[in-house]
């Protein structure tokens, strides 16, 4: 039961993760707490970790030196009596739906979803979470957590809504923030799918929340992947919103995504929404934070339909 567990474990991470540089979504509290630091590598390149525990589930060659060090500092002799080698990871959309996570992996890009309901206390108000990664560099991304003890603003930021890649409801989270541990109201009814049809991965997902505000509420996400190329459709329908009230959908680029990607969003009219820009911050590692940019897109309808492409793509739609 231990090395199907592991294995199950090592399965996923490998599916999670960009194989580039060894990052995984930036998901979750992240406090900083590495505790064997046995090799060089950076402190979220998960792949001295994970080339260990494949050590000892699997017959694993020697290949980078730096990315076996920590295999030979835990697992050295400790591999089980085997000639199997894991499957490489392929391109592909996968679903673990116990736990609400959905990968699409396609052409060097990973492209991530969360939507789950909760069996213990929530962490972080961010379901439907979008995370894409683009040949290792995290275009689209989690704000990180910063620090546990901290004000009460930037303690909801971290924690809530605001700080990811889904949809808020004017400025409530998706649940009701109490003390510094404690959400009320929580998700439920979380439930998603992904797969593959006509030339294009999709991920679809919803869940009932915002309960505090109104009842009813329910946040379906439909991402949708061309295949082989950079482009994403997203679409957000928010049903039974109440009267007056807003969606936002929030997206946290990197520093240079202006420069090589475009996003534009349209109401259910087919109306174009405007592009508002916010700050807000970014935490790469525990205790370190900096400004960044969130766009917004604001709308009074029920739904909010997202294009997000590589400029290369879409200027070659003009070359004759």
């Amino acid at each position: 039961m231990v090395y199907k567990l592991a294995d199950a474990s090592l399965r996923f991470l490998r599916i999670c993760m960009d194989e580039t540089n060894g990052r995984l979504p930036h998901y979750g509290h992240n406090d900083g707490a590495l505790f064997f630091p046995l090799s060089e590598c950076d402190f979220r390149d998960f792949r001295p970790q994970l080339i260990a525990l494949e050590s000892v589930l699997y017959h694993l060659k020697d290949s980078d030196p730096v990315l076996n060090e920590e295999k030979e500092w835990l697992a050295a002799g400790q591999a089980i009596d085997t000639e199997e080698q894991i499957e490489a990871i392929k391109d592909g959309a996968f679903n673990f739906q116990e736990e609400g996570y959905y990968v699409v992996r396609d052409a060097s890009t990973v492209t991530f979803l969360r939507c789950g309901s909760y069996r213990s206390r929530p962490f972080q108000a961010d379901n439907n979470h979008l995370d894409i990664w683009v040949g290792g560099r995290n275009i689209l991304r989690d704000a990180g957590t910063w620090l546990y003890n901290t004000d009460d603003e930037s303690t909801r930021y971290f924690s809530g809504t605001r700080s990811h890649n889904t949809v808020m409801i004017g400025n409530f989270d998706q649940m009701q923030k109490r003390h510094r541990f404690i959400w009320t109201h929580w998700v439920v009814n979380a439930k998603g799918e992904a797969g593959s049809s006509n030339g294009a991965y999709w991920i679809e997902a919803e869940f009932e929340g915002f309960r505090h505000v109104g009842k009813g509420i329910v946040h379906r996400r439909r991402v949708v992947k061309k295949a082989n190329q950079l482009h994403w459709l997203i679409e957000d329908y928010v049903l039974n919103v109440p009267k007056g009230m807003q969606i936002r959908q929030l997206w946290h680029p990197d520093e240079k995504f202006g420069e090589d990607f475009r996003i534009e969003a349209t109401d259910e009219k087919g109306r174009e929404l405007p592009m508002v820009f916010e700050r807000g911050w970014y935490s790469e590692v525990y205790g370190n934070r900096q400004g960044c940019d969130i766009i917004v897109f604001e709308t009074n309808e029920n739904l909010i339909r997202t294009v997000i492409e590589s400029v290369e793509l879409t200027n070659s739609l003009y070359v004759i």
